[in-house]
């Protein structure tokens, strides 16, 4: 597999090279964008393991909140993000 990627970027010109990156580097980031675009650039946004610290919550119970849709969360690849006022605003409601 590697060895035929390898064979395909040698084939590929410069400029197809070039869109593909451009590409994958957009598609990678459109996430962020988003975010920021939703007007929460100057908002704390936190990690898996902080929210875990902050809550006092195992890696076990943090995957149930996320699954049972518990708490609000974003996805940034392959990373979760947590904005601080959902956090608190999930606090103050139970």
């Amino acid at each position: 597999m590697i060895f035929r990627l390898q064979i395909y970027i040698k084939i590929m010109k410069k400029k197809e090279l070039v869109n593909l990156i451009t590409i994958s580097v957009r598609n990678e980031i459109a996430p962020v964008i988003l975010l920021l675009q939703k007007g929460i650039k100057d908002e704390k946004i936190l990690g898996r393991k902080e929210v875990m610290q902050m809550l006092h919550i195992s890696s076990t119970k943090m995957y149930y909140l996320v699954k049972s849709n518990q708490i609000k969360y974003c996805r940034i690849g392959r990373q979760l993000r947590f904005k601080y006022s959902d956090i608190i605003e999930m606090l103050n409601s139970k």
